[in-house]
């Protein structure tokens, strides 16, 4: 061979420089993932320096120091490319141990240039120091079994050629027949050899390691794509990616059979219209756009967003979902949806009783509120008067005349059954919140229950001249609570006859319905607004009782009980008046066991 030692160190120099630079940028991509990819490209252009110090420089700077830093810097590099297949097979560095090793090969090194020891010596221990790394690195390569590959193996081969052709060197030189003032840069065969397999080492060993990177990175990445499809196809959630470019699903996991019945296969093929229902798919589209110039705006993964749908699905339910979901730009620069969904229907539920509970106990309040209120001002009135009333016969009982006492008595009776009905209707209606009323419907002779009202009114409406008038048929029925049904019709009686004038008229008739009978209770009296009508069986709006024709008291309570009442039957009050021209109230009452909620049109 006659190979130019220059040329070859040159050409090592110039392989060790472009070869580290390639790493380096090579780091900063996939690669990078792995840190050993930077390290090795560091360890690379450190011994591109060696060949800088050793081969290029060294006529420049005194032979002695250009020996020693060369030799220093090319050891380290295969020291640093030892440490770094230490680390990459997940294993601790030995730092201290390389480092031992460079001070060893200093202080060789100085005694050799000390000595002025011939070159024979010099290369047997410098190929000697430069051999262990390598046969090391081999060792921890070939060992290995977690990451046992074909490209482990080739470059574990590579590494012990590289390191038993030192060997080989090193006793070549010691025991051969070497001329010892003979330079390492002269033309020879061993040198030939020695400065190719030099520079087929800093390009094929990278070519090697850069097969063990790739290897493992693709292991560690097919690893990854198995542990998540495992991860998505267990899961109970539904992973989904939704491509807003081609405006439909490239992935859903399997778990969507059992959140909305269908099969992967099926729901994948859904638009976004038939995968949601269409309030929903209107607000997701609403909200998308919004997302989308904020996503293009910044320009990296969007951070997650919690939203709420509705889905169909196949047996025909409509459930809720909750979807977790950020946008992504995919491998081919669109813009991806990545969705994690779950089932929250039985949350819905929950919420919607918790806040029927928080309504109820909302309105319970606002009822004791005003049951309170009727209590402390409603009672507190005619229970003074009493009180007032009877302080008054008291003081004049003795010198007033028995006549004028037995009148003022009477009165004072008439203002007794004005308590006792509040009473009894402040007490009928707070058991109906409780439903502490016994409810025993049964068929009930709306005839009958009308007359006995008429007899219990029949003396004030002699005293104020009011003619009631009974035109329901005499075999008429209503299904109803026989008490219930007297309260209700006493009330509603008792009312038309305080507002009706003298002379007035109050007539009762009924209407037969398929389900039901509607009661009209007609008066001719003062009426009322529309605004009054519309809050008469509202507790929370209720209004001080306006009194009578003669100055009757009242409540507005008798009203309010009375459509409790109506309701728990199933039926419904209405109010139609004028103010001057009188009232006509409706209530409707099943006719028979075998009904529903209704509504008279």
């Amino acid at each position: 061979m006659n190979i130019d030692p220059k040329t070859i160190v040159l050409i090592n120099l110039v392989g060790s420089f472009f070869m580290g630079l390639g790493l380096y940028f090579a780091s900063t991509g996939h690669l990078g993932r792995l840190k050993e990819v930077k390290s090795w490209a560091s360890a690379t252009l450190i011994q591109c320096a060696g060949w800088l110090v050793y081969g290029v420089l060294r006529k420049i700077l005194p032979y002695e120091l250009s020996f020693i830093v060369g030799n220093l810097l090319l050891t380290f590099s295969l020291i640093y490319y030892y440490n770094i297949i230490v680390v990459f097979f997940r294993e601790k560095a030995r730092w201290k141990t390389a480092f031992f090793l460079l001070l060893s090969e200093l202080i060789v090194l100085l005694l050799l240039v000390i000595n002025d020891s011939s070159q024979s010596y010099k290369v047997f221990f410098v190929s000697l120091f430069g051999c262990i790394p390598l046969l090391g690195s081999a060792y921890e390569i070939l060992k290995s079994q977690a990451h046992r590959g074909k490209s482990n193996l080739y470059t574990g081969v590579l590494f012990s050629i590289l390191g038993f052709f030192l060997i080989f060197r090193s006793i070549y030189y010691l025991t051969g027949d070497i001329n010892p003032d003979e330079s390492i840069f002269w033309k020879s065969t061993i040198q030939d050899i020695t400065f190719l397999l030099f520079y087929l080492m800093s390009v094929i060993l990278t070519f090697g390691f850069i097969l063990m990177c790739i290897d493992r990175f693709m292991s560690e990445q097919i690893e990854s794509e198995r542990k998540y499809r495992l991860l998505a196809e267990n899961s109970s959630d539904v992973i989904w990616v939704y491509n807003l470019n081609k405006k439909m699903l490239t992935y859903i996991s399997p778990s969507v059979y059992q959140l909305r019945g269908f099969t992967a296969e099926e729901a994948i093929k859904e638009p976004i219209e038939i995968g949601l229902t269409k309030e929903s798919a209107e607000k997701i589209k609403y909200i998308l756009q919004e997302r989308i110039q904020k996503f293009e705006s910044d320009g990296f993964v969007s951070l997650p967003y919690l939203d709420e749908f509705q889905q169909p699905c196949k047996d025909g339910r409509i459930i809720w979902i909750e979807a977790v979901t950020s946008l992504r730009k995919g491998e081919d620069g669109s813009i991806e949806v990545l969705g994690v969904s779950r089932n929250i229907e039985k949350r819905k539920k929950v919420e919607q009783e918790i806040q029927t509970y928080l309504s109820e106990l909302k309105e319970l309040n606002s009822t004791k509120d005003k049951f309170l209120s009727i209590i402390a001002h409603d009672l507190k009135g005619p229970v003074g008067g009493m009180n007032t009333f009877i302080k008054m016969i008291l003081e004049e009982l003795d010198i007033q005349p028995l006549k004028k006492t037995r009148q003022e008595l009477l009165l004072l009776e008439e203002s007794t059954k004005d308590v006792l009905s509040l009473l009894e209707n402040l007490l009928t209606w707070a058991r109906s919140q409780k439903d502490g009323l016994n409810f025993e419907p049964r068929l009930q002779s709306l005839y009958t229950t009308v007359t006995s009202c008429f007899q219990v009114f029949a003396s004030i409406a002699e005293n104020k001249k009011v003619t009631l008038e009974n035109k329901i048929l005499v075999n008429e029925v209503v299904f109803a609570d026989e008490k219930m049904l007297q309260t209700i019709v006493r009330n509603i009686l008792g009312n038309s006859i305080k507002y009706s004038k003298e002379d007035g008229n109050v007539t009762i008739t009924a209407r037969n319905f398929h389900e039901f009978t509607e009661v009209c209770i007609t008066d001719n009296g003062i009426g009322m607004s529309k605004r009054t009508a519309s809050k008469l069986f509202k507790l929370d709006e209720k209004q001080a009782s306006l009194p009578g024709t003669m100055g009757e008291r009242g409540t507005g309570l008798g009203l309010i009980l009375c459509k409790e009442l109506i309701d728990k039957h199933g039926g419904r009050i209405r109010v139609e008046s004028e103010e001057g021209l009188g009232s006509t109230f409706y209530f409707t009452l099943p006719k028979n066991m075998n009904y529903n909620s209704f509504s008279p049109v």
